[in-house]
């Protein structure tokens, strides 16, 4: 019976998170290897500075902080042979909570 519960347990787990792989706005495999961005020195020969952190934000996008400034790329159609990025300079953030009530 225990068993079976942790089955069950790992079960919805995975299932969860295909399904928000899959249709929600957050893709965890894609934050989990968005550091791997850092090695392709065509992005690197983009950007001014030497790139400190790269942060998944969703939906194929991903702010970059370098020593000089901070920069924002945007997948572009990329596929398994060609990386395709749009790269914007950072020059503001805006958080806004909208309120759902």
């Amino acid at each position: 019976m225990k068993n079976k519960l942790i089955f069950l347990i790992g079960l919805f787990i995975f299932v969860g998170m295909v399904l928000l792989n899959g249709f929600g706005p957050y893709n965890v495999i894609t934050a989990l290897t968005a550091n791997d961005l850092a090695g392709y020195p065509e992005i690197q020969e983009q950007l001014d500075g030497k790139i400190k952190t790269i942060k998944y934000i969703g939906r194929d996008t991903y702010q970059i902080h370098t020593d000089k400034k901070d920069y924002v790329l945007i997948d572009n159609g990329s596929n398994r042979e060609f990386l395709r990025f749009k790269v914007f300079e950072l020059n503001k953030k805006i958080d806004i909570f909208k309120n759902p009530m």
